[in-house]
């Protein structure tokens, strides 16, 4: 791929951080366009590529395998993410995966496995590490800004709720944010 190409990006899940992920890398991030999305729902993924002019495919290997994506966006529900994983291993093209991996650390170290043997690039969606209030307060804690932190308590709000069946696969706001 040429350097003034733009890097095609494949989202896996069409749920709402997987809208939110295809919206971004479709409207927002230079240098990148939306190549295609998979989701389980078929009817998901054909009204997401049809709002952002990409390719909707039937299956993720279909997706990961395909010559326009260079890159994968793991947006499917936290039960998924090992399985997912693995499979992209095989592709060897840049992953950026939602946390958490897996609510088993067991199967958290397959999935890492798998993808450093492979020598997979992999990037985890921890935002907050990112997010400028929370790297505010560490520096200050890191440069002695602040004394020993015994207790911290942050709130998080999203605008509603997730759907019951999401709640049922996933780690919940604590393990999920």
């Amino acid at each position: 791929m040429s350097s003034n190409k733009s890097v095609g990006i494949g989202v896996l899940g069409c749920g709402r951080i997987g809208v939110m992920h295809a919206e971004l890398i479709a409207q927002r991030i230079e240098g990148a366009h939306l190549a295609g999305v998979y989701d389980v729902v078929a009817d998901s993924a054909q009204k997401v590529a049809a709002k952002f002019g990409c390719k909707h495919f039937s299956d993720p290997e279909s997706l990961m395998s395909s010559a326009d994506v260079n890159a994968i966006a793991i947006c499917t529900s936290t039960d998924t993410h090992v399985e997912v994983l693995i499979m992209a291993s095989k592709y060897k093209k840049p992953v950026f995966c939602e946390k958490p991996i897996s609510l088993s650390l067991t199967e958290t170290d397959r999935a890492l496995k798998a993808i450093s043997d492979s020598k997979t690039p992999l990037m985890l969606g921890f935002n907050r590490r990112y997010d400028p209030t929370h790297r505010s307060v560490r520096d200050s804690v890191a440069n002695g800004v602040v004394g020993d932190v015994h207790i911290a308590r942050i709130t998080s709000r999203d605008p509603a709720p997730p759907p019951v069946a999401y709640a049922k696969v996933s780690g919940g706001i604590f393990i999920d944010m």
